[in-house]
């Protein structure tokens, strides 16, 4: 049975690291799939190696879609956070700017 290989992201942007996706799938338990996956394959021992091999292989691939969700998910998140950050930025250099011209004019009507 071959194994589908997980979407490769589109630009380097979107590349999540090994480590991240580890640390964020932790959180959600989903190793766990994994863990129980392999637990009842090996107490059942009078399974044919074939249906072991099956059996983990259906695991893997239940974990490699769940990884790529929470990829996705996390990407997105951070996209959205990021457009919000560069929103709050512009917004905020707008209104500093307002606020210097705005005293500046007010220090001329005073000086004169």
């Amino acid at each position: 049975m071959k194994t589908k290989s997980p979407s490769k992201p589109k630009s380097k942007s979107l590349q999540v690291s090994t480590k991240e996706v580890t640390s964020q799938l932790s959180r959600y338990k989903v190793l766990d799939v994994v863990k129980v996956a392999i637990r009842r394959t090996f107490t059942h021992r009078d399974r044919k190696a074939k249906d072991v091999e099956t059996d983990m292989i259906a695991s893997l691939d239940a974990l490699t879609e769940e990884t790529a969700q929470v990829s996705r998910l996390m990407l997105a998140n951070h996209a959205d956070l990021m457009r919000q950050y560069d929103q709050t930025i512009r917004s905020n250099e707008e209104e500093m700017r307002d606020f210097q011209k705005q005293v500046e004019y007010d220090l001329e009507r005073i000086s004169v």
